[in-house]
């Protein structure tokens, strides 16, 4: 599937606009629209916006995986807790570097805590 088809997908699935999702990722709402009927390929920095956004891997938006990643499951039961929504969305506009700084320190405490998942 290409990628546009897929991020058509993938917005139906999450129930927003394209021109939504393409806003929510700070994005130019005609973004998606424009970019799939003038056939170009994304750029690097909506792909990853757009695997964060959707929960998905970036292999998996470029068609190098068949099957959404776990972090389509993860995404789901971050939107079936309220706490945990709040939380995830906070984090939108943050650099993935700085995000996995903050997962570090997160498994950190957990084991300093004796926390097992």
């Amino acid at each position: 599937m290409e990628f546009w088809d897929l991020f058509d997908y993938l917005c139906a699935k999450r129930g927003v606009s394209k021109r939504k999702a393409c806003e929510d990722m700070g994005f130019s709402a005609s973004l998606a629209s424009k970019a799939k009927s003038l056939g170009t390929k994304p750029r690097t920095e909506f792909v990853i916006a757009c695997a964060s956004y959707f929960g998905v891997s970036v292999d998996y938006l470029m068609g190098r995986e068949e099957e959404e990643s776990k972090a389509e499951e993860t995404r789901q039961l971050i939107f079936e807790n309220y706490g945990q929504r709040v939380l995830f969305d906070t984090t939108k506009g943050v650099p993935s570097s700085k995000l996995l700084e903050v997962a570090a320190m997160v498994e950190q405490w957990k084991e300093q805590n004796g926390i097992v998942d």
